[in-house]
């Protein structure tokens, strides 16, 4: 509708299966600001150190 094009389902779809982890990256880096992150737990956290390093390999692997 915002484009002046109706599309299909399929053609939809086809877009979405076009985005790999690169254009995820590009985005993810545009959007948040990683020195200004803050992280915060909420319930039990029986593994700190395990939570902790999962958290480290994904925000800055």
């Amino acid at each position: 509708m915002l484009m002046d094009k109706v599309y299909y389902p399929n053609e939809i779809i086809e877009k979405i299966n076009e985005v790999d982890m690169e254009d995820i990256k590009i985005i993810v880096e545009r959007i948040f600001n990683f020195n200004k992150l803050n992280i915060v737990y909420v319930g039990n956290l029986w593994n700190k150190e395990e939570v902790e390093k999962r958290l480290k390999e994904i925000l800055y692997s």
